[in-house]
């Protein structure tokens, strides 16, 4: 009996210690997760992204087994349909713990690609999350 009660308090400790790299969801803020080669991309971003105001959006990076992975560099490839507007590419910040964070503005309302690229140091990946900004 004091074997499995062990073992699960070692299993709620591992889990909360992965849990823990992700930084507090601000108010008003949405996470969102992808996955590439093992690597967990977590994207906080505003609820109701606004055209034309300067929003905030953090990416935190996780290996396989929920440890912070620092980045060699990392930045966003902001997309639309519209070929105008494609070539945006603000570089984040590095904030520790795997957190890189920038601050972006969308020049008009509809559906973006907001493509997180992390240069790693024997390789580069990158996902990308569908982001609507309303007028």
């Amino acid at each position: 009996m004091a074997r499995w009660v062990y073992l699960l308090l070692l299993t709620f400790g591992l889990a909360s210690c992965a849990a823990s790299v992700l930084p507090p969801l601000p108010a008003n803020a949405v996470r969102a997760q992808r996955v590439n080669d093992g690597l967990t991309f977590t994207l906080d971003s505003p609820v109701d992204p606004k055209m034309n105001y300067a929003q905030h959006l953090r990416v935190t990076l996780v290996d396989a087994n929920g440890h912070p992975v620092e980045a060699t560099s990392l930045y966003f490839d902001m997309e639309m349909d519209m070929l105008c507007l494609s070539g945006s590419k603000p570089v984040a910040t590095a904030v520790g713990q795997g957190g890189y964070e920038v601050d972006v503005v969308y020049v008009m309302a509809g559906d973006w690609r907001v493509t997180a690229v992390a240069e790693l140091d024997d390789r580069e990946l990158k996902v990308t999350f569908p982001i609507t900004v309303k007028e």
